[in-house]
């Protein structure tokens, strides 16, 4: 049996999300699964992620805005690049991923996903992943 991308996705945030509650094992794997279930799935498929789509660019664009009155510039792109440095920083060999480090790889799959961080290089990231899980598939 082959999976298209997204249904492979799909398993690998179920897959995290078992690990995350009833077991609570293997803190890194389960962050690196959910991140990159997220960026397999994509913005189109379901309607639990469309909503999420249309609210995190709601949000991009409000906390946009909002910042960009305050002080005249975006910084969109910096929280998103943040969250990946302590993202990052909590998967090194030497540390521990703590409880953040989930909710973390989360925030940053959905906001690469949705193209809100600014930052052109990111957003390419998703096709990408999704292209590799093909020509890796067969």
């Amino acid at each position: 049996m082959s999976f298209t991308p997204t249904e492979f996705g799909v398993l690998l945030i179920v897959l995290s999300a078992v690990m995350l509650w009833p077991l609570r094992i293997l803190p890194k794997v389960r962050t690196v699964l959910v991140f990159t279930g997220i960026l397999l799935t994509g913005t189109t498929s379901g309607l639990v992620l469309h909503l999420l789509t249309r609210l995190t660019g709601l949000a991009g664009r409000l906390f946009g805005s909002l910042v960009a009155v305050a002080f005249g510039a975006s910084v969109t792109g910096i929280a998103v690049i943040v969250a990946l440095v302590f993202l990052f920083h909590d998967l090194h060999p030497k540390h521990q991923a703590r409880g953040r480090t989930y909710w973390l790889a989360v925030a940053s799959a959905i906001a690469i996903t949705t193209a809100t961080t600014g930052i052109a290089g990111l957003n390419g990231l998703p096709h990408q992943v999704q292209t590799t899980v093909t020509q890796a598939g067969g």
